[in-house]
């Protein structure tokens, strides 16, 4: 059986944010990747690796990374991404959950830094047969609080959910946060 990995991005502009951090498109070196340096002529090219009869001497260094058994950071489940949500627990009937994802799907509004966010919804069922509802609202990065900016807008969108939580559909508790 294949064994899915996830990989947790923030967003810039529709595509992952570029950075050196876990949750960020790029690596880090002496983390994922290993690097060295090594003299600029002992690379062709293409960038791969000369002979040591073609590698000539040069005072010219150049970063390589080095080929072994580190890459990319991955998440083992999808669930340990840090996506800011809305999460319902709805109980024993997948109808209620529909109905609570029906309430949130689509729904959106202008936030303070004139930017949309809107609600994308999902629901799933835990070990224990409930049903829950998980709502995502867009504009938010997926990397936690990095910045006071973004506990604003966190703290902002929280607040319009929870506005909107008050004349949900049937649910048993509900929770907002990463």
């Amino acid at each position: 059986m294949a064994k899915l990995y996830y990989r947790g991005m923030a967003e810039e502009n529709g595509k992952p944010k570029v950075g050196r951090s876990a949750r960020l498109l790029g690596v880090r070196p002496g983390i994922d990747i290993d690097v060295e340096q090594m003299p600029r002529n002992w690379l062709d090219e293409n960038g791969y690796l000369r002979s040591e009869i073609d590698q000539n001497s040069s005072n010219e260094t150049v970063a390589v990374a080095i080929r072994n058994t580190k890459g990319m950071s991955t998440s083992l489940s999808i669930e340990m991404s840090w996506i800011f949500s809305l999460s319902a627990e709805c109980g024993k009937e997948q109808t209620a959950a529909e109905q609570f994802s029906g309430y949130f799907d689509r729904v959106s509004g202008i936030l303070s830094n004139n930017n949309q966010s809107q609600c994308q919804t999902g629901i799933f069922q835990d070990i224990e047969d409930n049903w829950w509802c998980r709502v995502t609202p867009s504009g938010i990065g997926e990397v936690g609080i990095d910045t006071p900016e973004t506990a604003y807008i966190m703290t902002e969108i929280g607040i319009l959910l929870y506005q909107h939580l008050r004349f949900a559909p049937t649910f048993r508790y509900a929770l907002v946060g990463l």
